[in-house]
């Protein structure tokens, strides 16, 4: 009933007027079987923030229990509750596009063929380059369709999490880990990166000019992580709750996936019936198909960590989860588009194309929430503003270099068939009714479109960090 934007304003309503140590624990006030709260302690503390700020505004909004069902869905509810996300953005997700250009190398040849590293005073070609990796960045149809259709606050998590890789690739490697761990406690599904910042800042403390320094900056980072998690959970360990805060995060009784999500379990299920096996023996192996995925990204960032290997690393390790791991949603895919997503400017045709992937991958649960429209804004716009100018210059440097094949030109057609192969699916979508013993077919086919292209992004990742050109880049 009402979605997740009824969720949210109920944890607002929860931890507003309840003791925390009731927030995710069964009381009558607090009934978990209604939208109990199931995010870490960051996100009750903002809903909370947020709570307080609507309250002060509209009582009525975040009223203990009146504000239930339809009161929650007034006008001004609805605007007051959407106003909090763009505010989440403003001080989330606009940061990274303001920092991103003064960490990573910027290109000022376009996003064809040859590039080459430049200064932000180099002139009006790394202006045009400046403002194509913040279009990349604001412009994800998905995280936009996401927290401001369907309604959630990823862009705080996931902006938290891009702050915190651009920290540590900058040089701050504490603070760096301090808003790692912040996204983390604010959503789990930020334990995707986990992998990538432990094997990045494992082979940065390995690179120690000795034992003992090599000993304290893994010191540094443990005892900057542990106070991070201290502070975040003490009232929860203090109020003795902490054990019930853990059980809500968990959530292997929902099942092996949710609905039809574009990763293999989903993918391969019409032929091995996955749900059918025990779920003890499918939770170990999605657990080994997931470690197998992501060790050699790992292993590699480990011997030789580099900044925008972190980056290809948190992508490749997010697939891995995204792809094998146990009870997936379709909104996960919003985690590897991030990563790659702030990989514009060395890899700007697989940014443009992943984030259209992502979008499209998640369009099942788009049609269900009546997001079509919506979906069809953000998606022109984006191949408007950002996938357009790739292709123009994709096929000038075509013609140029006497009509010679490059990489850049190979990912454009790699969107062109992706684009034609997603239309073709929307059009049957549109026109061809689902068989009545197949009712979710056309789910199926976008989905299972969706898993060989997400495959692939992830296949082709892991072999280009192994690119002698990959490493001269950092």
């Amino acid at each position: 009933m009402y979605g997740d934007y009824e969720a949210q304003r109920h944890w607002m309503e929860i931890t507003l007027h309840t003791p925390l140590n009731e927030w995710y624990v069964e009381t009558e006030r607090n009934p978990l079987q209604y939208w109990g709260l199931d995010y870490p302690p960051v996100s009750a503390f903002q809903s909370l923030l947020y709570g307080a700020l609507i309250h002060a505004v509209d009582p009525g909004t975040v009223a203990l229990e009146s504000s239930r069902g339809e009161r929650g869905e007034a006008l001004q509810s609805r605007f007051l509750m959407r106003m909090s996300v763009l505010l989440s953005d403003v001080a989330f997700i606009f940061p990274v596009a303001l920092v991103l250009h003064r960490v990573l190398p910027l290109t000022t040849a376009g996003s064809h063929g040859h590039r080459r590293g430049g200064s932000r005073d180099a002139g009006p070609g790394v202006g045009r380059a400046t403002l194509a990796l913040a279009a990349v960045w604001l412009l994800q149809p998905g995280l936009i369709l996401i927290d401001h259709g369907h309604f959630q606050y990823n862009g705080i998590c996931l902006g938290l999490a891009a702050l915190g890789a651009l920290a540590v690739m900058s040089g701050r490697q504490i603070l760096g880990s301090i808003l790692f761990c912040i996204s983390i406690n604010h959503k789990q599904m930020a334990m995707y990166y986990a992998p990538a910042f432990f094997a990045h800042l494992l082979g940065w403390s390995l690179q120690g000019t000795s034992w003992l320094g090599k000993i304290g900056r893994l010191s540094t980072l443990g005892v900057s992580v542990l106070a991070t998690f201290a502070v975040i959970w003490g009232p929860f360990v203090a109020s003795g709750v902490w054990l019930d805060v853990l059980q809500r995060l968990v959530p292997v009784k929902r099942g092996l996936f949710e609905d039809y999500v574009a990763n293999f379990w989903c993918a391969t299920h019409p032929v091995f019936k996955w749900k059918l096996f025990d779920q003890q023996i499918m939770v170990k192996l999605c657990t080994g198909a997931t470690l197998l995925a992501l060790l050699p990204s790992c292993v590699h960032e480990v011997l030789r960590p580099s900044s925008t290997g972190l980056l290809r690393c948190m992508a490749t390790c997010s697939l891995s989860f995204f792809l094998f791991s146990y009870q997936v949603h379709e909104k996960s895919i919003l985690l590897p588009a991030v990563p790659i997503a702030l990989l514009a400017s060395h890899e700007p045709e697989t940014a443009v194309f992943f984030s259209m992937l992502a979008s499209a991958s998640m369009y099942p649960l788009i049609d269900k929430d009546n997001l079509t429209l919506p979906y069809m804004a953000t998606m022109v716009t984006f191949i408007a503003v950002c996938a357009w100018p790739q292709w123009a210059a994709a096929l000038s440097s075509f013609k140029q270099r006497r009509r010679r094949v490059d990489k850049a030109l190979l990912l454009v057609i790699a969107q062109w068939l992706s684009l034609l192969g997603f239309g073709i699916l929307h059009i049957l979508r549109i026109t061809l009714p689902a068989p009545v013993r197949l009712p979710f077919l056309h789910d199926m086919l976008f989905t299972s479109f969706s898993f060989v292209q997400v495959g692939a992004v992830m296949l082709y990742l892991n072999v280009s960090l192994l690119l002698p050109r990959h490493l001269k880049q950092d």
